[in-house]
């Protein structure tokens, strides 16, 4: 069953970062032993908010924005099938 990631990204003030790009990366096979992965992009909303749907349910997902150009990785973690899952995301900022 596919899982459903909701989530906010914030800053170290817990001032919402939006218009923020951010992935979600997971391994879908393996061929001759190089692990194929997929991907979906979503942009926060002006809340910092964003939503994807149809992550594959027990599959480890790999999740990260895109700041100042560069991607930096937030989390990682397995996807309960069927679920909705939720994570408020605070990025350090320099």
């Amino acid at each position: 069953a596919e899982t459903v990631l909701m989530g906010k990204l914030v800053d170290a003030a817990d001032r919402p970062l939006s218009n923020t790009a951010v992935a979600f990366n997971w391994p879908s096979n393996n061929v001759g032993g190089v692990e194929i992965g997929e991907e979906l992009l979503a942009r926060t909303g002006s809340d910092g908010r964003f939503v994807v749907c149809s992550l594959p349910g027990g599959s480890l997902v790999r999740v990260k924005a895109e700041l100042a150009g560069m991607w930096v990785d937030l989390f990682e973690e397995p996807m309960p099938p069927g679920e909705i899952v939720y994570r408020r995301v605070m990025i350090p900022t320099r």
